[in-house]
């Protein structure tokens, strides 16, 4: 799922064309399987991701820069 994560995170390839490329027989399956290990589906991954990315877009973690200085 690490290989998944991360071409859902960096890549422009479809969900379908990603499970097929790690062994997925279907899109669903992967979707299920990817859901019950991380708790979202593959499209809110990568939609959560994206704008986590966004966020960084210096190098910078805001977040973490915050709970540096609030701590």
């Amino acid at each position: 799922m690490r290989l998944a994560e991360r071409a859902l995170r960096e890549g422009t390839r479809s969900v379908a064309v990603i499970a097929e490329s790690i062994g997925y027989a279907s899109e669903s399956a992967f979707s299920n399987a990817f859901k019950r290990m991380t708790g979202q589906s593959p499209r809110d991954f990568r939609n959560v991701a994206r704008v986590v990315n966004a966020d960084d877009v210096d190098g910078v973690d805001e977040a973490k820069t915050f709970e540096l200085k609030a701590g």
